[in-house]
């Protein structure tokens, strides 16, 4: 049987060499045994050897005898204590690079003006750096040893900073988190990083914890939420006041100056009758009349533009289909509306909030897109609208998508939000422009 045979299953020869060079190098017991034994079988070499070698005197067999024990002796050190001199320079090189690396790591830490901590697997401290003496007050060599409950760590969050040590030295993999404590500033909020530290075996055998503090961060991102919110309510504010006013000149529009056009038209009309025999006041009268009758056109248009009466009269589909109608005659762009809606009348914010996203989005058709066709599709889906509005135009780029000066985008957006709707833009070049907007039926 070889000897490779013979080593324990899963060990190969150099490792084994290996671990017993890293044996001797931990105890010098063991390596002046080894060293007594190398020399005794050596001498007993040598005094065999000259056995064979009678009438040799003293001092020849002394320097033979040196001689003898030295060559003997010389395999012995190439091919064992040399490995092991080796390996004590790369343990050496190794413990100075760890020597290296800690004090580059206390040189950050001890500036650092985030809470550095080092703790093993008894969540036990090993390491504070200043800036934790700072934060609480403790002196850092004082920490050293003792767990946070001894620290007097608030109760309730010693068990979540245990809950994730635990994780951390299970997965052997980062994690963070916040907490928060009161303090005499008040409210103070913390991020807490976990980071395992590995043993040479590959078990991990610290954490060391990097804490900071976002109590400021946290105060001005709340700000900036509540801003937004009030900005929103704001908007939404702003367009029902717009939407109400629309409503009321589209209908004095409508009702009175509508009926005042149509009363002259009628009175106008009677008058070409009475004098048709007058061929000259006939023909003026005739031109007034058109005129009139453009008039009332214009009247119609306008107040239909500013909120057209179907919608509040006839339903949402019916919107669209008018609106995509107009826009066909208006453009000569093709426009195809399907519209597979349950019911006819929704509330007036929601079915209004639609109703103007299709008007903005078409606006940014004839502007933009260069398209020749548009198709339209609104549905129900459980408890939302969704319009779908795509078309075959030059496709919007992520520059105009992201362009703070795009208020029509920015419009429309701001109506779905404030019904707790979005907005989704798509568009690829050459490959046209997708609108989807979800709508809640019931905000």
């Amino acid at each position: 049987m070889s000897k490779q045979e013979d080593l324990p299953t899963g060990v190969s020869a150099p490792s084994l060499q290996k671990e017993l060079l890293k044996h001797l190098y931990r105890s010098p017991v063991w390596l002046l045994l080894v060293v007594a034994t190398a020399v005794f079988f050596a001498n007993i070499a040598t005094i065999e050897i000259f056995k064979c070698l009678p009438g040799i005197s003293v001092k020849k067999h002394i320097l033979l005898d040196s001689f003898f024990v030295l060559t003997l002796l010389f395999p012995i050190f190439f091919f064992f204590f040399r490995p092991l001199i080796q390996q004590i320079a790369e343990r050496e090189q190794a413990e100075e690079a760890a020597r290296r690396k800690e004090r580059e790591f206390r040189t950050l830490a001890e500036n650092s003006p985030d809470v550095i901590i080092r703790f093993d697997r008894e969540l036990r401290y090993r390491y504070a750096n200043p800036a934790f003496r700072e934060k609480t007050g403790i002196p850092t060599e004082d920490s050293i040893g003792k767990t946070d409950i001894e620290l007097g760590m608030p109760a309730h969050l010693v068990p979540t900073w245990e809950e994730m040590a635990r994780r951390v030295f299970a997965s052997g993999e980062s994690l963070t988190f916040e907490f928060s404590f009161h303090s005499s500033q008040g409210e103070t909020i913390m991020e807490a990083r976990l980071v395992p530290e590995f043993a040479p075996d590959g078990t991990v055998d610290t954490i060391l914890a990097l804490s900071r503090d976002v109590t400021a961060r946290r105060q001005i991102e709340e700000e900036l939420l509540s801003s937004r919110k009030q900005l929103r309510a704001l908007t939404a504010h702003l367009q029902q006041a717009r939407e109400e006013e629309r409503t009321k000149i589209a209908r004095e529009i409508h009702d009175e100056l509508g009926q005042v056009l149509a009363t002259v038209q009628m009175g106008v009309s009677l008058l070409a009758e009475e004098y048709r025999d007058h061929h000259i006041l006939t023909t003026k009268v005739s031109a007034l009349e058109q005129m009139l009758k453009g008039a009332v056109i214009t009247v119609q248009r306008i107040a239909a533009e500013l909120r057209p009466v179907m919608l509040d009269m006839l339903g949402l589909a019916e919107a669209i289909e008018w609106q995509a109608k107009e826009f066909q005659k208006k453009t000569g762009i093709v426009c195809n509306p399907v519209i597979l809606l349950q019911q006819e009348h929704f509330e007036r914010d929601v079915a209004t909030a639609v109703f103007r996203i299709f008007q903005e989005t078409l606006t940014n058709v004839i502007r933009h897109s260069g398209a020749d066709r548009v198709n339209v599709t609104m549905e129900e889906r459980k408890d939302r609208l969704v319009l779908i509005v795509r078309d075959n135009g030059r496709g919007i780029t992520r520059e105009q998508f992201g362009n703070s000066h795009s208020l029509g985008i920015i419009g429309m957006r701001e109506r779905a939000y404030a019904l707790g709707g979005r907005v989704k833009i798509l568009g690829a070049l050459e490959k046209g422009t997708v609108v989807i907007a979800h709508i809640p039926i019931n905000p």
